[in-house]
């Protein structure tokens, strides 16, 4: 079976130097390119979130209240939604009824225009 850097150099005619950077770099069969794997889940911000957002705080259940902390930040977002605070209620509009989409488009409504630029190679030259 050919290497895997002439596959690549006949399939894409690359330049014989470009590879010579691929080859070596290139994950061995059985190993892992991230060996420490992805972070433990308990140490992120959301997942704190998540277990701390469900439970009464201190200062409410002092006064015999049984509100969660979501069920503070959702009518503290209500009041000031209310009261005028215009990015509270845009963020309040787009989590319950989608944001809006945005179209893409060009100079004066056209349509986008995308300049290639053509690139010398190094045989080229």
């Amino acid at each position: 079976m050919r290497k895997m850097a002439e596959i690549l150099r006949h399939k894409h005619r690359m330049h014989p130097n470009s590879l010579a950077n691929i080859e070596g770099r290139q994950f061995k069969k059985g190993h892992s390119g991230n060996p420490a794997g992805r972070p433990p889940k308990d140490l992120s911000l959301t997942s704190l979130l998540k277990v701390e957002i469900d439970k009464v705080p201190d200062f409410e259940a002092q006064k015999g209240g049984k509100r969660t902390w979501r069920q503070l930040l959702v009518e503290m977002w209500l009041q000031e939604s209310y009261k005028g605070d215009r990015i509270l209620f845009q963020s309040l509009l787009d989590r319950l009824e989608g944001r809006v989409p945005q179209a893409v488009i060009g100079e004066e409504g056209g349509p986008i225009l995308i300049q290639l630029v053509p690139v010398q190679r190094a045989e080229e030259s």
